[in-house]
C-alpha cells in the first residue's frame, strides 16, 4: 500500500476547446481502466509498462485518484491523488503541449510538499520541524493550503496526551 500524495492542479489551455477536449478525457476517466489512462493522455504508456517503468514516464507508480475536477473557459481544475510523489514528468509533458501548469502537492506520510509552476519547482521536506517552525520552512501558501502546522500541532498534541496518561510510545 503506498502513502498517498495530495496533488491539486491548474491547467490553463489556449483555447477553450482544448480545455473542452481534455476535460471529456477527465469526464470519462476511470482509474481501473489501465488502457485509458489519464496520465497516458500526457505520457502515453504501453500494456508492457509494469508500474516501475510508468513511475519513471510519469514522475509516480500508478494513475491519478481524481476526487474533485472542474472547467472554467480555457482552464481545468483537478484534485487527486498519486502514490508516493507528484506527477512532475505529466507537468513537464503538459509543458510540452503547450499548457500551463501549476501543480500543488503535499505528501504527510513521508513529510515532504511542494509545487511545479510552468517548469520552476520547489520541494521542501519538514521531517525535522515541528509546529512552531514548519510555516518558516514551507512558506505561508504551502502551510495555508495543506494545514501542514495544524496537522503537526495535533500530532504533537496527541503525543503529549499520551505521554501524559502513562501510555508507553513504541514508535
Amino acid at each position: 500500500m503506498p502513502n498517498w500524495c495530495n496533488n491539486d492542479a491548474t491547467l490553463t489551455f489556449h483555447t477553450e476547446a482544448d480545455a473542452q477536449e481534455f476535460f471529456k478525457v477527465v469526464e470519462a476517466y476511470n482509474a481501473d481502466d489501465q488502457k485509458n489512462t489519464l496520465f497516458g493522455w500526457f505520457v502515453p504508456v504501453d500494456e508492457e509498462d509494469n508500474n516501475w517503468s510508468r513511475s519513471e514516464k510519469w514522475g509516480t507508480k500508478w494513475d491519478a485518484q481524481l476526487y474533485n475536477w472542474d472547467i472554467q473557459g480555457n482552464t481545468v481544475y483537478l484534485g487527486f491523488d498519486t502514490a508516493w510523489g507528484p506527477p512532475i514528468e505529466v507537468y513537464r509533458a503538459g509543458m510540452d503541449k503547450g499548457i500551463n501548469i501549476t501543480g500543488y502537492y503535499f505528501e504527510p506520510g513521508m513529510c515532504f510538499t511542494g509545487y511545479f509552476d510552468n517548469g520552476e519547482e520547489e520541494f521542501y521536506e519538514y521531517a525535522q520541524c515541528d509546529s512552531s517552525n514548519v510555516r518558516e520552512h514551507v512558506g505561508d501558501n504551502l502551510d495555508d493550503m495543506w494545514g501542514i502546522s495544524d496537522m503537526l500541532k495535533e500530532w504533537e498534541d496527541d503525543v503529549a496526551l499520551e505521554n501524559d496518561s502513562g501510555v508507553e510510545n513504541f514508535g
